[in-house]
């Protein structure tokens, strides 16, 4: 989850969110669920370690989001396996998927360094994440059996992280092809950021409220 342009307002926003979803899991019984908060936590030092680097003469911060990348990268991919579980039986995509950004992020870090963005992984990791939710969407809609979505938090988190990922991926690519100058000097790529964090973040609330309401039934 990149925070890095959501700016001040970003990092206030998630650190509450984190404190909130902290309490709602910590009774939850799936491990993943209630285990992702220490995920958050790691975003949001990503976020404020990149902040204080950058208040003290070092803008370039990029790899810090990049060893911020395989918290990211695991933490997302043990989600979704964790929500598809019961839904495929054929893993081969997923596993094939994983595989390829692990690699991918290897090469990157030896071909060019840490201090370099890592748009490739970035790239391809939202494309992984993307195609997954859409087949648990698929998956959900096939199933022949009453599902209350109101109050489904695998829904509600699949739909946070598809339009997460979808956005982050495609306003990557547009950047680079229709935008000349860098997006940390871009005020309308900035808000556009924290607007897409803002939504993920509470779409994912919503998510953790409903796995608590869950975990009482």
């Amino acid at each position: 989850m990149k925070l890095s342009w959501g700016g001040q307002f970003g990092t206030e926003y998630s650190g509450y969110f984190y404190r909130n979803i902290h309490f709602t899991l910590s009774r939850v019984n799936e491990r993943i669920w209630r285990y992702f908060p220490l995920y958050l936590a790691i975003a949001l030092s990503t976020e404020l370690t990149s902040i204080y680097l950058r208040h003290h003469g070092h803008p370039r911060t990029n790899w810090v989001y990049n060893i911020y990348g395989v918290f990211e990268i695991a933490s997302i991919s043990l989600m979704l396996h964790q929500i598809l579980k019961p839904r495929i039986t054929d893993w081969r995509f997923f596993y094939f998927g994983v595989i390829l950004v692990a690699g991918l992020y290897v090469f990157e870090t030896i071909s060019h360094g840490i201090f370099e963005r890592y748009d490739l992984t970035n790239g391809l990791f939202g494309l992984f994440v993307v195609l997954s939710a859409l087949t648990y969407l698929k998956r959900l809609m096939e199933d022949p059996h009453y599902v209350a979505l109101s109050r489904d938090p695998n829904f509600w988190w699949t739909l946070g992280a598809l339009f997460f990922y979808f956005a982050f991926t495609s306003l990557n690519v547009l950047h680079g092809r229709l935008i000349k100058f860098p997006r940390e000097y871009n005020p309308l790529f900035r808000y556009t950021y924290a607007g897409i964090n803002v939504i993920l973040y509470a779409l994912w609330s919503y998510a953790f409220i409903c796995k608590k309401w869950k975990s009482r039934t």
